[in-house]
């Protein structure tokens, strides 16, 4: 990046930054008031029967201060990043364009990064919940098929045990003619 373009980047954050200062605001009579205070920190004040103890007082000074540092610090990095003269001054209304410019393009970059960024993480979390439910209607599937498998064969085991009585019962029924009545052998002592 040139001299000229990082110039425009710093004037360009350094309006950005410009909007966060606080302005006159309007009160409800119409007159001016600088430096408004927030709504709560107001309506504590006022509860409080508008006297505040030192402790907060102080400790609400110092948090202005913090941030007032902090603002004038980011300024000075801005222009220290930015400003290749090192004269500490942005100039020239073409060079603070070309800043501009460069730091919307900046931006929009970024801008599309992430959302290219946040489209592969959406697709990714898409795959792996598909895979998932996969995977967890297979298992169902193989469950539901080994109870009915299981169902299947009680059925036919029941079925062989009754057909098994059925026999044994129909075998008692019919004495047997056919078959000569063997003689019982006497056991041998010697054997």
């Amino acid at each position: 990046m040139n001299k000229v373009c990082k110039t425009i980047v710093a004037t360009a954050l350094l309006t950005a930054f410009a909007g966060t200062i606080p302005t006159a605001y309007g009160d409800k009579d119409g007159k001016g008031k600088k430096d408004a205070p927030n709504k709560k920190e107001h309506a504590k004040k006022e509860h409080a029967g508008k006297s505040v103890c030192e402790k907060c007082e102080k400790r609400e000074q110092q948090e202005r201060a913090k941030r007032k540092a902090a603002a004038e610090k980011n300024q000075r990095e801005m222009l220290r990043r930015f400003d290749f003269d090192r004269d500490g001054k942005l100039s020239t209304p073409e060079r603070q364009q070309m800043q501009s410019q460069l730091m919307v393009e900046q931006s929009q970059m970024e801008h599309q990064k992430l959302a290219e960024k946040h489209h592969m993480e959406r697709q990714k979390l898409i795959e792996t919940q598909r895979e998932r439910y996969a995977d967890l209607m297979q298992r169902h599937k193989a469950e539901r098929d080994r109870e009915v498998k299981a169902k299947l064969e009680a059925e036919k085991k029941k079925a062989r045990i009754e057909a098994d009585k059925k026999k044994k019962a129909e075998q008692k029924k019919e004495p047997k003619k056919d078959a000569p009545k063997k003689k019982k052998q006497p056991k041998n002592p010697a054997e």
